[in-house]
């Protein structure tokens, strides 16, 4: 009995340390309520209002000619509570929306976006369709604008283009033919200054010399003649293989586009980005794009990378700082603009 009792009295003393200890220690501890240890409310709110949006799929009805065939275009569209303004990117020759879908994060996670598939592109494509590298193209810009400016949550914002390559020529020759109406500014990701002037470069790269002449000199000359004929489209499909475009993957129709001559036409704000030593379009070809652009509020920026479409893998972070700050320029101008209009009563 008198064991059992120390034993008892021994336990009590030692719990009553044990208790000592902790409620000392524990008074130099922070004391944190139970709810905050998983997450602060107010700044939980705020990263879900601003994170927060809507991804829609939308399928564009493109008309195909008068007789009123429609041609349909699937993409995916995302609305962004409190967003400035729209972009719809623009993907380029081979490539489809899923390529670009990453740019809307790293990009433009303030905007609302649209991308989509162009004719013969993405898993959607289908027998028929065919790949002009924008002639035909501007209809799938078009019907993409229409759908923006129609649409009852973003038809009163701006509407920014971001092309890439042949996504880039289709916004140039869209823009042109339908009279500045469609965009706000223009975003140009390694456009191409002709289809004339890639297929030449491909065919200089077709030589074969004996005892310094130039043997197939006579067959350029003929080929350069018989641009576009449906003769020798097989032949010169050869010839864009050898500059980078590779045109036996997707289903494909070469005819005469010029965004080199078409942007003399577009007067809303261009940023024109290219790479120094791109194999396929050169660095004077971005340059006189630039120069022939005919808006006074214009951009180029050369970048030092070393394949077609390379900007913005050379250089992600610098990329995405310029096309956020010119985005932000010109956004600001437009504002201030609409304040002119609406005081003045009309535009300037």
């Amino acid at each position: 009995m008198e064991r059992l009792v120390t034993r008892t009295v021994a336990l009590g003393a030692i719990a009553a340390v044990f208790f000592w200890v902790f409620q000392t220690h524990h008074r130099f501890l922070p004391t944190i309520p139970a709810f905050e240890k998983h997450l602060s409310t107010f700044n939980a709110h705020l990263t879900q209002k601003k994170n927060h949006h809507q991804l829609q799929d939308v399928v564009l009805q493109v008309p195909e000619d008068d007789a009123g065939k429609i041609m349909l275009r699937r993409g995916e569209l995302v609305i962004r509570p409190d967003a400035p303004a729209t972009v719809i990117l623009f993907h380029g020759f081979k490539c489809k929306r899923s390529d670009v879908r990453p740019l809307r994060t790293f990009m433009f996670p303030d905007y609302n976006t649209l991308i989509f598939d162009f004719r013969a592109h993405g898993v959607h494509a289908k027998p028929g369709e065919c790949c002009s590298f924008g002639v035909d193209e501007v209809k799938d810009v078009k019907a993409a604008v229409d759908f923006v400016r129609n649409h009852p949550q973003l038809k009163d914002k701006p509407v920014i283009a971001y092309g890439i390559s042949m996504g880039a020529a289709a916004a140039i020759e869209a823009q042109a033919s339908y009279n500045n109406k469609l965009f706000d500014a223009l975003i140009l990701d390694s456009p191409f200054d002709s289809m004339e002037n890639v297929i030449n470069r491909g065919l200089n790269n077709i030589r074969y010399t004996i005892f310094g002449c130039d043997i197939l000199k006579t067959v350029r000359m003929l080929l350069q003649k018989s641009l576009y004929s449906p003769l020798m489209d097989t032949i010169l499909k050869t010839c864009l293989r050898l500059v980078g475009l590779d045109a036996t993957s997707v289903a494909t129709c070469l005819k005469p586009v010029c965004p080199l001559e078409s942007i003399k036409q577009v007067t809303v704000p261009c940023f024109v980005i290219g790479c120094s030593k791109d194999e396929t379009v050169p660095v004077e070809a971005f340059e006189n794009v630039y120069e022939n652009a005919g808006t006074t509020q214009k951009e180029l920026w050369i970048v030092d990378g070393n394949s077609h479409v390379d900007t913005f893998s050379h250089r992600p972070e610098e990329y995405i700082y310029k096309v956020r700050a010119f985005l932000t320029r010109i956004l600001s101008d437009l504002k201030i603009k609409s304040w002119k209009t609406w005081l003045l009563g009309a535009d300037e």
